[in-house]
């Protein structure tokens, strides 16, 4: 797969390409391989909606660390390095707990894993501070902004540093074999009404409610790097009901960033058809545009 885009910062038209074969990935920028996928996503972000979004609050914790982390890695320079750093660390660390090594190994790998650690969790907290100023602009989809409320979990105990928690905590990391604490146990926590959203809202208010974090994490992108990131929405009638896609459309209306839609039918993209957009239709692998 290969196509063109335009540089937000220079506006410099960029060729780029990416391939899977043989359970590998490559990457290309103007005609040479890419360092990493990571060159290739810093060039050409891209936020997905589709059906099982929603996980975003019904899932485990792995996946709210992935939205902030997402943000983090477009928000800070440095954040992707300290992440791969901290990585490697902790498997480092992991093997040193499974084989139980000395006091000594591992109390230097926890001094580099509480350095590492704690760039992570000063970036998610920068991070979430800003992302929170930019939740007003889908204040729409929420069931009642002053109910909703944040609470974020570095994954070890407040008041503690990260390396003092991980020496606290070596004896129980050496029985299970693995960190107990750290940022890679680190939980956002999405409540309303003080109690946990996924618990207390309806499926269709959860829906709409992870369309609203999806669209102001884009719209706190495109504010802080001058340029758009693109927008899919898979099958967009299976997560929002009629009401649902008005606002969707009128937050998307706002922002100057491509947006690719999929639906089964003409009516399920109606409120959508406002924008100027171009419709094409997919059958036994064709596709065509519809005039």
């Amino acid at each position: 797969m290969r196509g063109r885009i335009r540089d937000g910062i220079d506006g410099r038209e960029r060729l780029i390409g990416f391939q899977r074969a043989d359970k590998k990935n490559k990457s290309r920028v103007d005609g040479a391989d890419a360092s990493s996928v990571a060159q290739l996503a810093r060039l050409f972000p891209v936020q997905i909606i589709h059906p099982e979004s929603h996980r975003l609050l019904t899932g485990g914790p792995s996946l709210r660390r992935a939205f902030l982390d997402w943000g983090c890695f477009y928000a800070d320079t440095n954040f992707h390095l300290a992440w791969r750093q901290y990585r490697r660390v902790l498997l480092q660390y992991n093997t040193a707990l499974k084989r139980q090594l000395d006091s000594n190994t591992l109390q230097s790998l926890e001094t580099e894993l509480s350095l590492r650690g704690m760039e992570l969790d000063e970036s998610r907290r920068r991070y979430l501070s800003e992302f929170l100023m930019a939740l007003p602009v889908t204040d729409g989809l929420w069931p009642d902004k002053s109910d909703r409320s944040f609470r974020y979990d570095s994954g070890w105990t407040d008041g503690i540093s990260l390396n003092e928690a991980l020496a606290r905590n070596r004896l129980r990391s050496m029985r299970a074999g693995t960190a107990l604490v750290g940022p890679h146990r680190a939980e956002l926590r999405v409540e309303h009404q003080n109690e946990a959203a996924a618990a207390v809202l309806s499926r269709g208010q959860i829906k709409r409610v992870t369309v609203a974090l999806m669209l102001a994490q884009i719209e706190l992108y495109e504010r802080n790097a001058s340029c758009s990131c693109v927008l899919m929405v898979d099958d967009v009638a299976s997560e929002l009901d009629s009401e649902s896609m008005l606002l969707v459309s009128q937050v998307v209306m706002q922002r100057g960033g491509q947006c690719f839609i999929t639906a089964l039918s003409d009516r399920d993209v109606e409120a959508f058809t406002r924008l100027n957009h171009r419709m094409f239709h997919v059958e036994h692998g064709q596709l065509s545009e519809l005039v």
